[in-house]
This record gives C-alpha cells, sequence and structure tokens, in this order.
C-alpha cells in the first residue's frame, strides 16, 4: 500500500484485472441485504449462485463492458436500500458504487458498468428472500472444465450410486448439469419403476430456467397442443388468444364466441389486490378484541404497513382486514403486487408485518401465515365477495341478426336459457362462484399456454355470466370474474414457450412505465375470452348442437378397443377369454351371461 496515494487508489490497485474486480464488487453487493439471492452469470456464460447478481460480458462491444443484467433492479435500488434514493442510502452501498465509478474512470479498455433499465425479470416483482444481516455469501470456487469423456464418466459413477441406493436422485442437480441430471434421473426411475419413458420428451429443453424456479425432481416436460383463437376485438385491438388443451371442440367454439363478438368486447379491472391473510391466537377472546383495536388504530397501522412495504417496492398495502373467530384473529392483507401475481412478494411482506407487531404485541401465538382467509386455491365466498388478484368484468353486444345468423339461435331463447341454467341452477346446486357455462374451460387453456399457476383456475374461474335482451331486441352479456390471479413475470412465465404465449399477448415481462399493468392486460383477456367462450357454448345448448359437435371434435378413436362382430359374440364357448374378463369386471349380485 502506498500512503501517498489515495485510499481508492490503493484499492484498486489491489485487483488483477476487471474479472478479479467484478467478484470483489459482486461480494460486496451481496452482503447488501436487499440484492441477496439471484443468480450469477458469469462471463463465460457459466451461472452461479452468489450472493445475487447477475453479470454478463457483452463481447460485441468495442469497449467490453460488465453489465449487470439484475432486470428489474432500479438504479436507485442498487445505490441505496430499500427504494431511498442514493444520497440518502446505505453508506457501504454508495461507496461501492462509487469505487464502480471511479474504476471505470482509470480502465477504459474494458469498463465495468451497472445497467438496472430493464424490468424484464421474475425477480422485478418477486424480489429476493432475504438472509439474516450477519450471513456472509462465500465466493465459489473457481469450476475446471469439464471434457464430454470425463462427464460422462461421472455420470456413470452418479447413476451406480441412485441404482445402489447410496445417491438420493433429488441431489442430481447438484452433482451435474440440470440437463444431465433429467438424463439420469429419467434412467432411475425407468429402473425403480420397471416403465419405458420413451414418449415423455425431455430433449432440447432449457432445463437451467426450470431450476430452482419452476419443478423439482424433473423427468422431462409434458408437451400439450396449443392452439389460438382470434381475432377477439378487445378495447378496440384485435387479439390471438393461445390456449393449451387437450379437450376438443374448446378452440373451436370459443373462436365462433370471437367471430359472433366482431363488433367488439369491452373489458375493464376494477380491482387488483393480492391478499394472504395469517392466523393467530390469543388466550382469550378479549385479548383478541383490544388486539383488533389496537392494530386498527391509525399510528399503529401505518406502523405495520411501513413494515410491509419495506420488502418491495411494488407491494403496496390496500387493506387489512380483521376477523374475529373466537379466540383466534385472521388479519387479511391485500395489497397490489405490479406485474407478479404476488403470492411470493405478499407472503414476505406479511412476514415482516408480523415480526413488526410482535415486538409490540405480546401473548398471542402466531399459529400459520395461511389461516385459509386468504383464501388461495380454493372457491371461497370472501375471494367472491372481496376479490382476490384481479376483479375484472367483460361486455358486448350482439346484434339479433348476429345471434340467428352465426350463432344459430335467437336472443329470447339465449337469454331464457341464462336464467335457468346460469342463475337457477347454479343458485339451486349451491356453487361459489359457478354462475356460469364453462368458464374454468377458457381459463385453464390461457393459464396453461401462459404459465399461470394452474392450481389456481379454481378460484380464477369463478365468474357470473348475465345474459339481457335489450329495448332494441339486441343481446346484452356480460362475465364478471373477482378472482383471476394471474402475473406476467414469476413462476412458469420465465419458460420460453410460455413467454412466448404472453409476446403474443404484448404481455411479457414487467410493463416498462406503469408495475402492474401488463397483468390487469392479461386478466382482461381471459375475461374477453371466457365471454366468447360462453356465448358459444350456451348457443350450443340452445340449437342443441353440443353433443354432435363434440362427437365430431372430441371423441378419438385412437384407444378404443376392436370392436367385436356380432357373431363372435354369440358363440361364448369359442371365446372364453373375453367370457373370463366379463366375469372379472361383473357385478357378484350380476348374471355374467350375455
Amino acid at each position: 500500500m502506498d500512503p501517498g496515494r489515495s485510499a481508492i487508489d490503493n484499492i484498486v490497485d489491489g485487483f488483477k484485472d476487471t474479472k478479479d474486480f467484478q467478484r470483489y464488487v459482486v461480494k460486496q453487493l451481496a452482503e447488501q441485504k436487499d440484492l441477496l439471492s439471484r443468480s450469477v452469470l458469469q462471463d463465460n456464460g457459466r451461472k452461479e449462485s452468489f450472493g445475487g447478481l447477475r453479470f454478463a460480458l457483452d463481447s460485441q462491444k468495442a469497449n467490453t463492458k460488465m453489465t449487470l443484467l439484475d432486470l428489474g433492479v432500479k438504479v436507485q435500488d442498487i445505490l441505496s436500500q430499500h427504494g431511498v434514493v442514493a444520497k440518502d442510502g446505505h453508506k457501504l452501498t454508495k461507496e461501492l458504487m462509487d469505487l464502480v465509478e471511479y474504476w471505470n474512470a482509470g480502465n477504459k479498455m474494458t469498463t465495468f458498468s451497472i445497467d438496472c433499465s430493464s424490468e424484464d425479470s421474475r425477480d422485478s416483482l418477486d424480489e429476493p428472500d432475504y438472509v439474516d444481516a450477519g450471513t456472509q455469501t462465500e465466493e465459489p470456487e473457481p469450476q475446471p472444465t469439464v471434457s464430454p469423456a470425463d462427464e460422462d464418466e461421472k455420470s456413470s459413477e452418479v447413476l451406480k450410486k441412485l441404482l445402489n441406493g447410496t445417491e438420493k436422485h433429488r441431489n442430481l442437480e447438484k452433482l451435474v448439469s440440470p440437463s444431465k441430471a433429467v438424463e439420469l434421473r429419467r434412467k432411475y426411475v425407468e429402473h425403480a419403476s420397471n416403465v419405458n419413458l420413451d414418449n415423455l420428451p425431455h430433449g432440447n429443453y432449457n432445463y437451467d430456467q426450470v431450476l430452482n424456479a419452476c419443478c423439482e425432481n424433473v423427468i422431462g416436460f409434458m408437451p400439450i397442443p396449443c392452439g389460438a383463437v382470434g381475432p377477439l376485438l378487445l378495447n378496440g385491438e384485435h387479439i390471438y388468444v393461445p390456449m393449451a388443451t387437450t379437450e376438443g371442440a374448446l378452440l373451436a367454439s370459443t373462436n365462433r364466441g370471437c367471430s359472433a363478438l366482431a363488433s367488439g368486447v369491452t373489458a375493464f379491472v376494477e380491482k387488483d389486490s393480492m391478499t394472504r391473510a395469517p392466523v393467530i391466537q390469543f388466550e382469550r377472546v378479549e385479548q383478541a378484541f383490544k388486539f383488533k383495536e389496537w392494530i386498527l388504530a391509525p399510528q399503529n397501522y401505518q406502523m405495520i404497513k411501513e413494515a410491509f412495504q419495506s420488502t418491495s417496492r411494488f407491494a403496496r398495502l390496500t387493506e387489512l382486514s380483521v376477523d374475529l373467530q373466537g379466540n383466534y384473529v385472521h388479519l387479511r392483507f391485500a395489497a397490489q403486487t405490479g406485474d407478479a401475481m404476488g403470492m411470493n412478494m405478499i407472503s414476505k411482506a406479511v412476514e415482516a408485518a408480523m415480526n413488526t407487531i410482535d415486538r409490540n404485541v405480546h401473548k398471542f401465538k402466531y399459529i400459520s401465515i395461511s389461516g385459509n382467509q386468504c383464501a388461495d386455491k380454493k372457491a371461497a365466498a370472501i375471494n367472491w365477495i372481496k376479490g382476490r388478484g384481479k376483479t375484472v368484468h367483460a361486455e358486448a353486444k350482439l346484434t339479433a341478426k348476429t345471434v340467428k345468423d352465426v350463432l344459430k339461435t335467437s336472443v329470447d331463447e339465449m337469454v331464457d336459457l341464462a336464467k335457468a341454467k346460469l342463475l337457477v341452477g347454479s343458485s339451486s346446486g349451491i356453487t361459489i362462484g359457478g354462475w356460469n357455462a364453462h368458464a374454468a374451460n377458457v381459463v385453464a387453456a390461457i393459464f396453461l399456454a401462459t404459465g399461470q399457476d394452474a392450481a389456481q383456475v379454481v378460484s380464477s374461474s369463478m365468474c357470473i355470466t348475465m345474459m339481457e335482451k335489450t329495448s332494441e331486441g339486441d343481446l346484452h352479456i356480460s362475465c364478471s370474474m373477482k378472482c383471476v390471479e394471474v402475473g406476467t413475470v414469476g413462476g412458469g412465465t420465465i419458460l420460453e414457450a410460455q413467454r412466448n404465449a404472453l409476446s403474443m399477448l404484448k404481455c411479457a415481462g414487467a410493463h416498462p412505465t406503469k408495475p402492474g399493468a401488463n397483468a390487469q392486460r392479461l386478466a382482461k383477456i381471459i375475461c374477453a375470452t371466457v365471454l366468447a367462450g360462453e356465448l358459444s357454448l350456451l348457443a350450443s345448448q340452445c340449437s342443441k348442437d353440443l353433443v354432435k359437435t363434440h362427437l365430431k371434435f372430441n371423441r378419438s378413436t385412437a384407444s378404443l378397443p376392436r370392436i367385436v362382430e356380432e357373431n363372435q359374440i354369440t358363440r361364448i364357448p369359442d371365446v372364453k377369454p373375453l367370457e373370463r374378463a366379463y366375469k372379472s369386471i361383473a357385478p357378484v349380485n350380476c348374471s355374467s351371461t350375455f
């Protein structure tokens, strides 16, 4: 160290090259709480788990840049803590950024920079988990280059360990690359279950995206036919909607609905808030009641809100409701979550809020972060009444001529069916959010195509479809959906095929200027497509064409058994295998003769 030079000069002199400096910056930034748990892409293209930044070497530029592709993290969040502006931010983080700028100024040929303008990432909204402040992130050891022969030898050794039970297949990704792990796990499963997986594809797939994000114990991927319906004229824009399904006639019917809606559909989002509802318990009901008074006091609510919102620059608490059930207290947090579906984000925020409550309130038991008033993945009345995710409405008007020419029925028949089936039938059947014909069909197909959480179809498909005859004799139809739980970042939306489907809808990733706009756009498209599906199915039931249509589009003979000729059935003694098979499935109290 040269005492005649500045401290920053002495620090810079300690690095061999840009790569060495890069490692230092990554390590230091990784120790800042708001930049943990992201993946690092080193300049050789190899991904590393390293505290959390993603670097890439852009070799196309004359002045090679090390670029921070932590997509979705704003510059002010890099320079500070929890979104505070740089000049008021964390001192250590600010000093580190000054060091980066100084390095750039003195190293013109190899410039190290931070570029955080993009929001196109699952982490832009589903932000990383925090770790304790004392947790240190160790720099990974450099990994030697492995030749194909060495990799094959290693794979053989790992497979032997799997088969003799000395290694668990869940650990494969720690031992070999994700794609190699899939190959080895397939061999292990085939051996263990004595089945052949040849018809379950696994090649030509990016398993790096799946790792630690979408699926564990991967053995391949499940191809589902994906079609498109449209054009659907929604809010003045023509859209083709991707739908993945194995149900024949669904897309054909929905496409007819789009044709009937040629004059256009109007849709809008009324409310946007994801919910999480922890449950706590007091010894007495009186304590629970006093707690409710305490938490709803303006100063206490504000304290909890600040703790909640400190975990993310996107999570914004919009409502906190308190429900007493005896000495149990259910707290239902509702928050905007930008373009993420938001369950991870709001769960993290609720944990911070509960920690604040715990520091200020004593003598209660924190039972669970979810007390089932959220209510996630359930057709719950609370979701229908209060909403969860996006509350969306879509409507359209069809002329009597369109109903007759395209849908092959009449306005009066449609209105009568809607009343008898959707209102009276569903209500007498005691459904929750089930006042529709088949909203779940359309929701499930779009969810699968766009990488949404398939289990949330149960709540996201809650819908009421209403039809009325206008004073002009036309048909007015509307769909209201109170719980559309969708996102355009995070989860399955990061996968290439699903992201491509979102690109079709012009809502892939996070919106660059209006957080939440892309997810709301997807919700409106889903509601409008549901309306198209409702219209066509109900029309086919009015015209008595439903069975005929399904027999045409939804009936495969690929797996049907060979039809037995009539003369074979009469010669029972000559078909003993058939007779034995029939006896094996016939009820005990029934005759076993033909």
